[in-house]
């Protein structure tokens, strides 16, 4: 019922009820732009089951090749399971027609199988650069097999993509040289953005994507193809490639921090989250004398190590410096004795120091101090192991090349379900002690996710994932909207709206203080937001999370709390059926609410008229300046930016005489090309019957097919009720039909 819409132009129509006046208004689109249709759904073993991807060798590191699943024991969380199944692999990846088209591509024609190896090259000094230059020249000349796919990256603050995905030795090498020259600049300007390469890889996917259809078309019942693959099937190949590389670089664009450690870890958690959507194991080899984590960071190194084991990913990190003078040991006695020499000038000289300050982050400092601690610790985490203390890598390199070519896959259900818990993998060898096993240490028995979730969302997560019924002690709102923009995978807008009065703040620790004396007298609020729509076969294809954390005065308190916090996420899904579940959070007193609501997708042919969800609009809020990238909620007016606040729940107060009472409603219309001109149709009903109803010639789409509009209306006059609104827009024989119910309650006295 508010007002703030009222400068909008209104076109008046005859209304079928006397004093029912509706006032359309028709704002017109900033930025004309397309949705991007969903990742694709992950692939991997069944749903339910735990993969595990080992390697068995025997004292002298020599690969055993004929093991028998009764001859190894899995103990999940020390509990034994039963080996569900069990395979040697001579090749990570080999699709079948069914993965193929689950993971979107529509084919009847099958790739070859494929291994996926990625080089990564970061922090070395000249000396170093030139041993790894030879070690990776190496690899690519003397143990590359004809189906293992490298790419080349390199990270410098941000992450490049020197080479995409490819056998060819030559350009491998020419990246490896890039890589290893110990120039940036050079690199940094062949170095495509990741928005060139994601649009790159979009054209490349499709047009090898059409290749395919067509000869699947022309292949007629001739069935998959199969032995050395045609050029469309290595074309399906590289564009599996291109999508990999495009959401490594995608993942890694957003990086804003300068430090050392966060562009690292940042920068391998978006490769190993790029490579999750592929099964089978995959090689990441990290060229680096040191991975860096500090303090601050070691959470970092924890969410990638259990990225990687999700995404099957084994790290090998290689040492560079070879013989080195200084060992880890020297090294963490060195910050040993720095941490212990800070302590106590204090006690010395009773002035405190900026090293005395952080005295707390030095001691913590500690645990990461070795040069090859953390490689050390992530090789062990992921089933891989770390190269090392030599001048001559080349025989490490070998023994990589044959984890590559012959591992083993087992599969067994967790010992809990999937209950959102950390996991604890233990693989034994019976009957044979001089053997030795190289697998992942541990899982978070997740179910399978497009996308990962966060540590500070898995207690939510694992709150959703109970069968317990769903708590309801902090307040919000939600609500979904759909703008088939896309025929097919029509817009879903998920709003959600959360009270901050509803939060408990609470006191700062004496540890927060001291690592923080700005905290000293402040409250503090902590809100963690987890979305997730599930399919029919209560699988999560999409999910969505953010932490909110405030550090507030008594002041500050008190005006923080009567603001909202609204969780806006866009994506795309199929037609179907789904169910959103929306959850809120405080990790400090584990207050939670959840809603749970059924989500039906209706898809349209592409060149039929389609209508968007009705929004009832709360208000409007202008914009500073027009909008960049195309969002329904936002639209432009008379050179005026503004966006759509829906009114979440429909419900309004009335307001009886005010002649400037009005309730708007907002909707686009998308009308094809080569149709007639449309009409809308407007009726409203209660209980059934219709009350007023009004027709209205619309106005041309826009480039992009879409008419916006904003139809306000008169409702002074309305007593307190349920109403129901429905649309009708009309283009020659073709129509489409919305509607939405919205409630008037009287106001309150007094």
């Amino acid at each position: 019922m508010k007002s703030a819409v009222r400068y909008l132009g209104f076109y008046l129509l005859a209304a079928a009820l006397a004093g029912l006046v509706p006032q359309i208004a028709r704002p017109q689109a900033a930025v004309q732009a397309s949705a991007k249709p969903a990742a694709p759904v992950t692939i991997r073993k069944t749903a339910g089951e735990v993969m595990v991807d080992l390697v068995v060798t025997d004292a002298h590191g020599k690969i055993i090749q004929n093991v028998q699943p009764g001859e190894l024991q899995v103990l999940d969380n020390n509990q034994p399971r039963t080996i569900a199944s069990f395979r040697l692999v001579s090749h990570s990846v080999d699709l079948t027609n069914a993965q193929l088209l689950h993971a979107g591509f529509n084919t009847a024609l099958r790739p070859q199988p494929f291994n996926l190896i990625v080089m990564v090259f970061d922090r070395m000094d000249n000396a170093s650069r030139f041993l790894a230059k030879r070690t990776a020249d190496h690899f690519i000349q003397q143990n590359l097999g004809p189906r293992d796919y490298v790419a080349v990256y390199d990270i410098d603050q941000i992450l490049y993509a020197l080479q995409n995905f490819t056998t060819q030795k030559p350009v491998l090498l020419k990246a490896i040289a890039t890589a290893t020259g110990g120039s940036s600049s050079a690199y940094r300007q062949m170095a495509l953005n990741a928005n060139k390469l994601m649009t790159q890889a979009d054209q490349q996917e499709q047009a090898a994507e059409a290749n395919l259809n067509s000869l699947a078309a022309s292949a007629g019942s001739g069935g998959p193809s199969s032995g050395v693959p045609s050029g469309a099937s290595a074309a399906l190949v590289d564009a599996m490639m291109n999508r990999i590389i495009a959401r490594a670089l995608q993942g890694a664009a957003d990086m804003k921090g300068q430090q050392a450690s966060w562009a690292t870890l940042t920068a391998l958690r978006s490769i190993v989250n790029s490579l999750e959507s592929l099964p089978g194991r995959k090689e990441l080899i990290y060229f680096s004398q040191n991975l860096p984590v500090d303090a601050n960071t070691g959470f970092m190194l924890r969410n990638l190590m259990r990225d990687a084991n999700r995404a099957d990913v084994s790290f090998y990190p290689v040492d560079p410096e070879g013989l080195a003078q200084q060992s880890s040991a020297s090294e963490i006695t060195n910050s040993m004795n720095y941490a212990v020499n800070v302590s106590q000038s204090q006690r010395s000289t009773g002035v405190i120091s900026a090293e005395q300050a952080n005295e707390f982050q030095s001691v913590s400092n500690i645990k990461y101090a070795g040069r090859l601690t953390t490689m050390s610790e992530i090789a062990a985490a992921t089933g891989g192991f770390l190269a090392a203390h030599t001048n001559n890598l080349d025989p490490f390199m070998q023994q990589l090349a044959g984890d590559i070519n012959s591992h083993y896959e087992l599969t067994y259900a967790p010992a809990s379900g999937l209950n959102g818990a950390y996991h604890s993998i233990e693989i034994r060898v019976v009957g044979h002690p001089d053997w030795r096993v190289r697998a992942r240490r541990g899982y978070y028995a997740l179910p399978q996710l497009s996308t990962p979730v966060e540590d500070y969302a898995l207690p939510v997560l694992a709150l959703l994932q109970s069968n317990q019924a769903p708590p309801q002690t902090l307040p919000l709102q939600t609500a979904n909207y759909q703008f088939p923009q896309i025929a097919a995978m029509p817009t879903l807008n998920l709003l959600t709206t959360i009270p901050l009065a509803g939060l408990k703040p609470f006191a700062p620790t004496p540890a927060q203080i001291a690592q923080d004396p700005r905290l000293k007298d402040k409250s503090l609020l902590h809100l963690v937001v987890l979305q997730v729509i599930r399919d029919r076969q209560n699988q999560i294809v999409q999910n969505f999370s953010r932490q909110y954390e405030w550090s507030v005065s008594a002041a500050g308190l008190a005006q923080i709390r009567r603001k909202n916090v609204v969780f806006d996420k866009q994506t795309n899904l199929p037609q179907g059926d789904y169910v959103v579940q929306t959850a809120i959070y405080e990790p400090d007193d584990k207050a939670a609410s959840v809603i749970q609501e059924p989500l039906h997708v209706a898809a349209a042919p592409a060149d039929a008229v389609r209508l968007s969800s009705l929004v009832v609009v709360e208000s409007t809020m202008p914009l500073k300046a027009n909008p960049t990238a195309y969002d329904p909620f936002n639209y432009v007016v008379q050179g005026q930016a503004a966006r759509i606040i829906p009114n979440y729940n429909h419900v309004m107060t009335a307001e009886p005489g005010n002649p400037h009472a009005i309730i708007g409603f907002y909707f686009i219309a998308y009308v094809p090309k080569g149709l007639p001109a449309a009409t809308m149709t407007m009726t409203i009903s209660v209980g059934g019957s219709p009350i007023g109803r009004a027709t209205l010639p619309l106005p041309p789409p826009d480039a992009a097919g879409r008419i916006p509009y904003i139809a306000n209306i008169p409702s002074g006059s309305f007593p307190p009720g349920t109403y129901q609104m429905q649309i009708q827009v009309q283009a020659g024989t073709q129509s489409a039909v919305r509607s939405t119910k919205f409630e008037i309650v009287a106001p309150k006295q007094g």
